[in-house]
């Protein structure tokens, strides 16, 4: 028994319970359909991306996508077979994925409420868009604070709802993997009698 656990392995990650939403599904289903739910939400906001930006505008963010979503199809995968590695490489993409969201979070927080020169290069593309012509510089100012203001908010959520996603689901992982490594320690203990 000491043996047993002095070989235990640690657990370096925290251990996160289910979704708030989906506390009445078991820990496999809860990833499931919040696996799910993150795939359309992404899809979602590529298009949006598209939308707003372009497709060559927001080409870095098609190849960031198509990643994520080959990351997720893999987790699905690695759940439904039960094959480990197929859920880790999760643990590792999304935890890029996230730094890079904080790293975009960072620089949009300062574009929007610190930088005058992006604010008023904003004022700008207003000016020259037929649909604002009779607008004072007031009201085209008030116009960029307002949407700078739903970007940060829209940015915040976007940022909190992946890495609360990240941390539950990685969570999970991490419990399947410290399964694995009791089932397999303990039957290495049943073979060595």
């Amino acid at each position: 028994m000491v043996a047993f656990a002095s070989n235990k392995k640690k657990r370096l990650f925290p251990r996160v319970r289910p979704c708030i939403c989906c506390r009445f599904l078991s820990p496999e289903n809860s990833v499931k359909l919040t696996t799910v739910l993150m795939m359309i939400f992404y899809f979602a906001t590529l298009i949006l991306d598209i939308r707003e930006y372009g497709f060559l505008s927001s080409f870095k963010e098609i190849i960031i996508f198509i990643i994520i979503m080959a990351s997720l199809v893999f987790l699905l995968l690695g759940i439904k077979n039960g094959q480990l590695k197929h859920m880790k490489q999760f643990i590792y993409v999304f935890l890029i994925f996230s730094i890079y969201l904080i790293f975009k979070y960072v620089l949009l927080t300062y574009r929007i409420f610190f930088n005058d020169d992006y604010f008023n290069a904003m004022v700008e593309v207003l000016k020259e868009n037929p649909k604002t012509e009779g607008l004072s510089q007031n009201q085209l100012e008030d116009t960029i604070k307002i949407s700078n203001t739903f970007s940060f908010i829209y940015n915040t959520i976007y940022l909190f709802i992946t890495i609360y996603y990240y941390l539950v689901t990685a969570s999970y992982v991490k419990d399947i993997d410290e399964q694995n490594w009791d089932e397999y320690y303990v039957r290495d203990i049943e073979d060595a009698f």
